[in-house]
């Protein structure tokens, strides 16, 4: 129940014992000669009609305003989970860079070991020109992703 509906029940209340209290009350108001008190009353209920009118219009203005501002907060909230969908899209990319390196680093540790232990020189230009092909594609590829990420 809206606070206009809560104040036209009293009202209508008020009217009702008003009425029974004046019984002279509508004869009044049709031949539209009062006395001090209906007129006073008259003016009161003219005027809580008056009221009532702007309230109600209050109330659906209010009504419009809520909606506006609860359509705004649903657009907000969609692109929020957006973002957030974004962020987490650049987070495992992130996490990818982050374990492709060290996956890098442990290859040169490996390839570091390997070159000390075997002075063959087949198995060190095999390993140098994949270690080297293997850290340049490392490279290449964070770079093209902290790239897209920058323009986010």
């Amino acid at each position: 129940m809206s606070v206009t509906d809560t104040y036209k029940r009293q009202f209508t209340l008020l009217l009702s014992q008003f009425k029974s209290a004046y019984p002279s009350y509508k004869l009044e108001k049709q031949r539209n000669i009062a006395t001090d008190a209906t007129s006073n009353f008259l003016n009161v209920e003219r005027n809580l009609n008056n009221l009532f009118k702007d309230m109600s219009l209050a109330e659906a203005e209010n009504d419009n305003k809520i909606k506006k501002i609860s359509g705004q907060l649903k657009k907000y909230d969609s692109e929020i989970s957006l973002y957030k969908k974004e962020l987490k899209r650049e987070k495992q990319q992130l996490d990818a860079i982050i374990q492709r390196s060290r996956a890098g680093e442990q290859f040169k540790e490996q390839y570091d070991v390997i070159k000390e232990d075997t002075r063959n020189t087949f198995y060190y230009d095999a390993f140098g020109v994949v270690g080297v092909a293997y850290l340049t594609y490392l490279v290449a590829t964070s770079g093209a992703v902290q790239h897209m990420a920058s323009h986010h």
